[in-house]
């Protein structure tokens, strides 16, 4: 009994095995805008037939779900539709997400955020986006949030973005709102947050007012994850200078929240101008790197205008900023 117990036991492991051998052999390829899936050296499998074009083909984690998407399709005269298509690769179903978003977007982005969660940035105007989440199993959108540069963290758990501010806004009200969402939740509460938004930083209600005007946040550069997901980092106007500020951040009764904040000052405010094109990036766990432009005030025009290229190098394990020097190009 125990002897056959164990040759059973074996030949699972050994099923297990080759379909674990067969999916890593598994590749998906276009050829006169279809998707194809080569199974083996001699297998070969069409799964479109249409002879549409397809855009953003992506493979799912597990390689159970081909992702794509084609031209859009105008709806009214505002909003235009995106027609995703997810193919199950075990029995070669197909299944139709539409995706309605405003004239004028621009698929940036899809990827796959866990086995069977797909993530969609959109791109409308400047730096305001959607970043949708469908469902391939149900073959349907989950939700979507509409925000300004919206940031996935590399383990596609979370997204930080920052609340638009509609135009004409009062003043003591125009401020920058970092919001989260934790994307690992069920679609309930994904949903629950999307609409129902609360600031992550700074830690207020987003529509109370500032009585000081200088206490306002406004982001100048990029949300940028580090790489263990654990933290965002972005140079933002404050006080009258200019800063950057690292959150370290966790996933706690359903949302995300700041459990730390580092603020180190890059300049203040009548040294250094920025716009909102400054880049943060990690160059390590304890490394950040800022570039920039400088803007300049230019009285003859009675305007700002593009300056030289600025860069800073900080330390954070020393809390140390070095003077900012001329980008190298």
């Amino acid at each position: 009994m125990r002897a056959y117990i164990t040759v059973a036991m074996m030949l699972s492991v050994l099923a297990s095995l080759a379909q674990e051998k067969e999916k890593l052999a598994q590749e998906i390829f276009m050829k006169e805008k279809e998707i194809f899936l080569r199974q083996g050296p001699a297998q070969v499998v069409q799964l479109t037939h249409d002879g549409k074009p397809k855009y953003n083909v992506q493979l799912s984690p597990e390689k159970q779900w081909v992702v794509y998407h084609g031209e859009p399709t105008q709806e009214s005269p505002a909003v235009v539709q995106f027609l995703f298509g997810v193919i199950d690769l075990k029995d070669f179903t197909k299944k139709e997400i539409r995706f309605h978003v405003l004239k004028g977007a621009r698929i940036e982005k899809v990827e796959w955020v866990n086995a069977y969660r797909i993530g969609v940035m959109a791109s409308i105007e400047g730096r305001n986006s959607y970043y949708a989440i469908f469902d391939a199993q149900q073959g349907r959108e989950i939700d979507y949030v509409l925000g300004r540069i919206p940031s996935v963290s590399p383990d596609r758990s979370k997204i930080a973005y920052l609340a638009i501010v509609p135009r004409n806004f009062p003043p003591e009200l125009s401020s920058d709102f970092i919001c989260s969402v934790d994307l690992s939740l069920s679609d309930a509460q994904i949903q629950q947050q999307i609409h129902q938004p609360q600031a992550t930083y700074p830690e207020r209600a987003i529509k109370e007012p500032f009585s000081n005007l200088d206490e306002r946040h406004f982001v100048r550069s990029n949300l940028a994850w580090s790489q263990d997901s654990r933290s965002i980092a972005f140079v933002e106007q404050h006080q009258g200078a200019f800063w950057v500020t690292i959150l370290d951040v966790e996933s706690a009764r359903g949302r995300i929240k700041v459990h730390n904040i580092r603020k180190l000052q890059l300049a203040k405010a009548e040294q250094l101008q920025l716009r909102d094109e400054a880049q943060v990036t990690w160059g390590g766990p304890d490394t950040l790197v800022v570039s920039g432009t400088k803007w300049v005030w230019d009285q003859g025009m009675n305007q700002y205008r593009e300056g030289s290229k600025v860069q800073w190098r900080i330390d954070l394990t020393k809390g140390v900023v070095l003077a900012a020097e001329p980008e190298q190009r």
